[in-house]
């Protein structure tokens, strides 16, 4: 199924099911759910070298993280690594949550001790993170503009918004 990237529904207007946003319960429940279609409505979607620059930049990042945790010296290695987090598998085997993990682990682990390799790895393991989170999030919200436009394709055709969304 092909998307069409070009919306007949204006970025700015919230989504409307029969004259008025759908969401069950009270009136607060239903300028949360306006608020929230017009915020992801306006989202401004993804051009295609956009698209492929931050999934490179996802890439990279969790490479650069993988080999940060695999480079560390034996001593740290051990206190950095759980030992689920099998060393010698390759970055593209890792989990979100595991990268996760050991960051936090890294990070507490600098505080403890006075260490200028952990200090050096620290600050670039930060980089690649803030890296990666902001390629990540910068994907989720303009897909979730975009799945906020293409329901409204669906609208006034009995299905709650809700479930569509």
């Amino acid at each position: 199924m092909k998307i069409d990237r070009k919306s007949q529904f204006a970025a700015n207007e919230p989504i409307r099911l029969g004259g008025r946003v759908e969401a069950d319960g009270d009136p607060a429940d239903r300028r949360l759910l306006e608020g929230y279609l017009r915020e992801m409505g306006a989202t401004a979607r993804l051009q295609p070298e956009e698209e492929v620059r931050l999934a490179g930049d996802l890439r990279d990042s969790r490479r650069s993280l993988c080999e940060l945790f695999h480079g560390l010296s034996e001593p740290w290695r051990a206190r950095v690594l759980d030992p689920g987090d099998a060393v010698t598998r390759e970055e593209r085997d890792w989990t979100r949550e595991e990268l996760e993990r050991a960051y936090e682990r890294l990070s507490r682990v600098a505080r403890e001790d006075d260490s200028p390799e952990l200090s050096s790895v620290l600050a670039e393991a930060r980089h690649c993170k803030t890296r990666l989170d902001r390629a990540r999030d910068a994907m989720i919200v303009s897909y979730l503009g975009l799945v906020v436009r293409v329901v409204g394709k669906f609208k006034n055709r009995g299905i709650p918004l809700l479930d569509l969304i």
